[in-house]
């Protein structure tokens, strides 16, 4: 499953980020790497972009197109 396919409130875990190196970097350089919990905290009316917040309280704006690059699994709870 991908980002693009969770919904609000959602809680995940980072399995695998596909992309290009640049893309990838941006996102290392944001908090996320593999196996970091997030969950998501809304989206536009389209879900044209999604609003993540990390574990550690950063939240983070996403492309669907970005979405669709980043592997997730869901997870029971988000602490």
């Amino acid at each position: 499953m991908t980002l693009n396919d969770m919904k609000i409130d959602d809680c995940g875990i980072i399995i695998k980020l596909s992309g290009c190196p640049e893309f990838r970097k941006r996102l290392y350089s944001l908090g996320i790497t593999k196996d970091s919990v997030f969950r998501v905290k809304r989206t536009t009316i389209q879900r044209s972009v999604f609003e993540i917040e990390m574990k550690s309280g950063t939240r983070i704006a996403l492309r669907r197109g970005e979405t669709k690059k980043i592997k997730v699994e869901l997870c029971s709870r988000y602490e």
